[in-house]
């Protein structure tokens, strides 16, 4: 089998969703490790409540945790997601995952949902939530160990002052998750997702499949450097393959310990109300202190 490279595409980039390809490879690639959501946005929702119920997804991406939180509450038969006055929002700064997420996500019809292009580090700016004290998120979700991407100095404490300010007083909650591989108190044994997969067919573009070489990661002070080549590559029919595209992508992730996680959302009006571990990511449960 051959494979040739002829008018490849070579990038450089720092994420792994910049492109249409790169977006569904994500999307793929992080359905193979990631477990099935057990964040319930039904348990914050009052029905008595005169304010909207706003559930709020920062990072987004394909919108694999925002849809799972729809049908989970389609499934309460209490909740009338069509007639109640409830909205969910998907955020990310990629466009490309937005379209990613509007194209392949199950949203019944009819349940208020929105795909927002934004950054974690200016919640205020969501349009939903221009409009001051009367609108605030009740279920805030930032999945995936996202918050790690926030690695530059001062960034975790902005967007947890962000949060501070749009989360609902006294019943609102946020959940931000780390991986549990990227913690300082990680166990050995904690699974590197970004390791296991090394080639994946896609389901959108005929003939073509991703393949990642050349992975290797290392940790410099506090931060975690993740560095690997994902190649698109065209099958043709004759057994040979074209690559379509080489994207050398560096992915730095920010690592904290949790006592100085627990120090930066005290420094912000938050507080800490739970921890909840699971296999790959641990979230913590975060409330408006007072």
């Amino acid at each position: 089998m051959s494979c040739t490279a002829t008018e490849t595409q070579i990038q450089e980039r720092e994420d792994f969703y910049d492109s249409p390809y790169l977006a569904e490879h994500y999307d793929l690639f992080s359905a193979r490790f990631w477990e099935p959501e057990r964040l319930d946005a039904r348990k914050a929702h009052d029905p008595t409540s005169t304010h909207p119920f706003i559930v709020l997804d920062v990072g987004t991406g394909s919108g694999r945790v925002l849809s799972g939180l729809v049908l989970g509450a389609c499934q309460d038969a209490q909740v009338d997601l069509a007639d109640d006055d409830i909205e969910f929002v998907g955020l990310d700064v990629s466009p490309h995952m937005l379209s990613r997420a509007a194209e392949t996500r199950p949203i019944p019809r009819g349940i208020c949902t929105s795909w927002v292009l934004g950054s974690a580090l200016d919640l205020r700016a969501i349009p939903l939530l221009k409009g001051g004290d009367a609108v605030k998120v009740d279920f805030l979700v930032f999945a995936a160990g996202g918050i790690a991407h926030l690695v530059d100095a001062g960034q975790t404490e902005a967007f947890l002052r962000e949060v501070a300010a749009v989360l609902q007083p006294g019943s609102g909650r946020a959940f931000v998750s780390f991986m549990n591989a990227v913690m300082d108190s990680a166990d050995e044994e904690s699974i590197d997702p970004v390791k296991e997969q090394q080639e994946l067919p896609s389901g959108k573009f005929p003939g073509i499949v991703y393949r990642t070489i050349n992975a290797s990661s290392e940790i410099v002070g506090k931060t975690h450097i993740d560095r690997r080549d994902i190649l698109v590559i065209k099958k043709e029919t004759d057994g040979s393959e074209r690559v379509l595209e080489r994207n050398t992508i560096s992915t730095r992730l920010a690592s904290w310990s949790p006592e100085e996680f627990a120090g930066m959302v005290q420094a912000t009006g938050l507080e800490i109300v739970d921890t909840i571990k699971e296999r790959v990511e641990t979230y913590y449960a975060l409330k408006l202190r007072g």
